[in-house]
């Protein structure tokens, strides 16, 4: 006697169905979504702003030193950026009588959220009260600029890609008295 095995007709075999692959591809899409979303975040982590930030928050009474030192020279400046010559410059204005300008000027730009890729540099004197350097290339989003030379600091505020000029300034905080 042999056994008769009576096999379903083509077209009635669940991978010729449209419902079974529906409800296999969901869980399948979360996974594979799942997977992609592990891949972006171990590809591209983010960095800490700043490691120390306590620290940096106790420093900032000894920070405004310098920045009420430059309201008292009265130093003001502006940043230029210049993309067509690939050159970064500042002029530089002091408005206390007998006010000396540094030989060069130490410029950092700082990305407001991004830490790994702040930039430092250092621009060097061209004329009376401007400084000069190549320019950098600079990725769009918020970019915090310190400009400090001795024992003082101007700072500003670049938007890029959408800005090329800005005012460097000194940022002197009011400290409430304590009561």
């Amino acid at each position: 006697m042999s056994a008769v095995f009576n096999s379903p007709p083509a077209e009635a075999r669940w991978y010729r169905q449209f419902w079974p692959w529906v409800l296999l591809g969901l869980p399948a899409s979360a996974v594979t979504g799942c997977l992609i979303t592990i891949w972006i975040a171990t590809s591209n982590p983010d960095g800490v702003v700043v490691d120390d930030y306590y620290k940096q928050g106790l420093a900032i009474n000894t920070d405004q030193g310098r920045s009420v030192r430059a309201s008292a020279l009265g130093l003001h400046g502006r940043l230029q950026l210049d993309a067509d010559s690939g050159r970064i410059g500042v002029d530089l204005a002091a408005d206390a009588a007998g006010a000396q300008l540094p030989p060069a000027l130490t410029l950092r730009l700082l990305h407001a959220t991004r830490s790994g890729i702040d930039v430092s540099l250092t621009l060097a004197g061209v004329a009376p009260g401007r400084y000069e350097a190549a320019l950098p290339a600079l990725a769009p989003g918020r970019w915090n600029l310190k400009a400090e030379a001795g024992d003082w600091r101007l700072d500003g505020s670049l938007n890029a890609p959408h800005e090329n000029a800005v005012a460097l300034l000194p940022l002197v905080q009011m400290v409430p008295a304590e009561r």
